[in-house]
């Protein structure tokens, strides 16, 4: 028997509304004057409501940004689904899954550089919330478990801790592109990435 999902009432409809409302509103302040000079005041009275208001639902821009890049990662479901499936091992899924990323990443550079920073404020003050898979690793997690159910990948550590531990290699690469440290392929870079993490540092 299929349990139909409970309908929303009014009220929770008309939150959601509000929310969806300021995060587009302060993405297109984003992109049209620069994420600087866009203030919190701004966005509430572009969105027409109170600076109160807004403050229920998001505290910062940080809080704007992340909550953009999770809606995203949810919309696109279904081309990750369909990534998995079409392509016949781990290598050439995260090959595949980290060339949409970073085309997503460059067109959306300013509201990344923006999340990853808060980020890594929260993990070097301990904010990090440990039970919270982000988007990639949760993508990640999906395909180490497929790799896993194949006999592909070792299975004496679970799919999210591998998703975990290739999040700490990405970063390197994703880190010197982001913040202009020198990076001059970004793509090259994941490669290496994955086929390190994949293979190993041992000679074979």
């Amino acid at each position: 028997m299929t349990i139909e999902p409970k309908p929303k009432d009014r009220r929770e409809r008309r939150k959601e509304q509000t929310r969806d409302t300021i995060i587009s509103t302060a993405l297109e302040l984003f992109r049209k004057q620069g994420i600087e000079f866009t203030s919190m005041e701004q966005i509430a009275e572009e969105s027409d409501i109170a600076k109160a208001t807004l403050y229920k639902y998001f505290p910062n821009k940080e809080a704007i940004a992340a909550a953009y890049m999770q809606e995203a990662v949810r919309e696109k479901i279904a081309e990750i689904d369909w990534l998995i499936t079409e392509n016949a091992d781990t290598r050439s899924r995260m090959l595949a899954m980290l060339t949409k990323l970073s085309e997503w990443n460059k067109e959306n550079r300013d509201i990344v550089k923006l999340h990853a920073s808060a980020r890594f404020q929260d993990l070097l003050s301990g904010r990090i919330e440990n039970n919270r898979l982000s988007g990639i690793e949760y993508v990640l997690t999906r395909i180490f478990k497929v790799g896993q159910d194949t006999g592909e990948l070792r299975q004496d550590l679970s799919a999210q801790k591998l998703a975990l531990y290739y999040k700490v290699m990405y970063l390197v690469p994703f880190s010197g592109w982001l913040f202009d440290q020198g990076s001059s392929d970004l793509e090259l870079s994941l490669a290496e990435s994955v086929d390190l993490f994949l293979g190993g540092a041992q000679q074979h």
